[in-house]
């Protein structure tokens, strides 16, 4: 079982999500010698704040609405990485 405690003020709505990675077990190294690695990524955990404008009405959420955006960010509509950085 992996858990996962997280604590972050969160002033607008925003999503998250988890990144995980670690060595394979009971798999024999690779070729070159290093561990087989194994790697995982969730779905969005969408978080709303109240008092705060859903993730779809904040402004990059509606300028990507529009069609005006021609490549897909990797921040969330609040601006933050996803990554928390």
């Amino acid at each position: 079982m992996i858990q996962l405690a997280l604590s972050r003020q969160l002033s607008a709505s925003a999503w998250l999500a988890v990144r995980a990675q670690g060595s394979k077990i009971g798999e024999k190294p690779t070729a070159a010698g290093t561990p087989r690695l194994s790697i995982a990524h969730s779905a969005p955990i969408y978080v709303n704040v109240a008092g705060s404008a859903a993730i779809g009405d904040q402004p990059k959420a509606t300028f990507a609405k529009r069609g005006r955006s021609s490549a897909p960010s990797r921040e969330s509509p609040n601006g933050h990485h996803p990554r928390g950085s």
